[in-house]
């Protein structure tokens, strides 16, 4: 059964702050990769578990799960409802974790560090737990950490804290910030052909990171970067973005978090923009209606997991199959859910490959360590440990989608990596 919790309130900023932090980012005949199908896409499930097909008996096989959800920070609820649906579906059709059928022992955070702690030391304490999967987690990252101690292994899709990166047995699937804002720079070289660009963020921890992470890749790529960073209590983003000179720019970057992403776009409207906008994914996340013109704007989006409004063989399957076991659209196309789906793939294809009898923490650590990918919906290749100042970032690679209005979205790229 999966618990919800209330706990004290936090300040508006803690709110802010925790949402600024996610500016980031089947039958296994892989395709070969191109603008319309970035990378090998999976949408045979049971073919890349390498699964029988059937029901799950015996006793359940216990799988951690935390995520923020139930207090005053944003709910990402829709993770949860994901990973529950993708639960269902291979226990009642691929025969469960290597025979056996799932079971969540789920913890949430509300909005304290303290929770972390107390989810750690579920995780830590239950012995059925050989492996912990993480949502959305944006407080009480360190404190899990100091209680797991690595001794189990913790899977993570794409992390939105700088505390992640370096830990020990941890990984980061579909990347952090520092590595997949990279192509930010190759997108507007190569694709832009730019000169110059500039970038909009509010003065906020989560978002500070993001733009330096974004800067570096610009830099790289060899293109001037001018960087705006307004206050966070500004609600009229005019004076920023004549600021930013945006007609003169090559490339138009916000890169920005919820609060702020509706002002941006009417700002840019206000002075006429027409230089090309390679906005973050968060954006996306609020409804149309409330832009100017009542749809999203006309925008390229960087992803380092597969855009859920783009209807491709890869996100057939996924809304077919979570849609089959109880997952409604909207939360469907929440990034943080099929993110969620993608990491419970990966880690019951893990515990699928192991003997029965030798599955535990550090077989399935052994495992993670040598996954090479796809990962469903995701970087079709990964390589966990191969970044020497983030051991735990298995990924460096974004692709961008471009919106055309209407709801209609195409890819713009494949898969690209940062210039350097």
């Amino acid at each position: 059964m999966i618990a919800f919790r209330r706990v004290s309130s936090l300040r508006l900023v803690t709110v802010v702050v925790a949402v600024a932090a996610f500016t980031i980012p089947v039958a296994v005949g892989l395709a070969s990769p191109s603008a319309t199908n970035p990378g090998g896409v999976v949408t045979n499930y049971q073919a890349y578990l390498g699964a029988k097909k059937g029901r799950a008996k015996g006793k359940p096989y216990v799988i951690g799960w935390v995520n923020t959800q139930g207090g005053p920070l944003p709910s990402f609820i829709a993770a949860t409802r994901a990973i529950v649906a993708g639960a269902r579906y291979i226990n009642n059709e691929l025969n469960g974790a290597n025979g056996r059928p799932i079971q969540l022992h789920t913890c949430y955070i509300g909005g304290t560090e303290e929770e972390g702690k107390k989810c750690g030391l579920e995780m830590a304490n239950d012995k059925r737990v050989q492996v912990v999967i993480w949502g959305a987690v944006v407080v009480g990252n360190q404190s899990m950490f100091a209680t797991i101690k690595a001794k189990k292994p913790i899977v993570i899709g794409v992390s939105a804290s700088p505390v992640d990166g370096n830990q020990r047995n941890t990984y980061a699937l579909s990347g952090d910030q520092p590595h997949v804002l990279g192509p930010w720079g190759t997108y507007g070289k190569n694709v832009l052909h730019a000169k110059t660009a500039v970038i909009f963020n509010e003065n906020l921890p989560g978002a500070i990171p993001a733009a330096a992470a974004l800067t570096k890749g610009l830099q790289d790529a060899g293109i001037k970067v001018t960087h705006i960073q307004f206050d966070s209590t500004a609600t009229d983003l005019l004076g920023p973005v004549t600021a930013g000179n945006v007609n003169s720019q090559d490339m138009i970057i916000p890169s920005v978090g919820f609060p702020y992403c509706v002002n941006l776009a009417k700002a840019l409207q206000q002075v006429g923009a027409t230089k090309p906008v390679v906005a973050l994914p968060l954006c996306t996340f609020i409804p149309a209606a409330a832009y100017p013109g009542g749809d999203f704007p006309k925008w390229v989006v960087g992803m380092a997991q597969n855009n859920t409004l783009i209807n491709t063989p890869d996100v057939k399957a996924y809304l077919t199959t979570s849609a089959k076991y109880g997952l409604g659209k909207v939360d469907q196309q929440n990034v943080f859910s099929s993110i969620a789906w993608a990491e419970l793939m990966a880690v019951i294809k893990i515990i699928d490959a192991l003997p029965k009898n030798k599955i535990n923490a550090a077989t399935i650590s052994a495992g993670l360590k040598t996954f090479k990918g796809p990962v469903v919906m995701g970087p079709p290749g990964i390589d966990c440990g191969q970044f020497k100042d983030a051991r735990a970032i298995c990924n460096n690679q974004t692709r961008f989608d471009e919106y055309h209005g209407g709801g209609v979205w195409t890819h713009k790229t494949g898969w690209l990596k940062p210039p350097k």
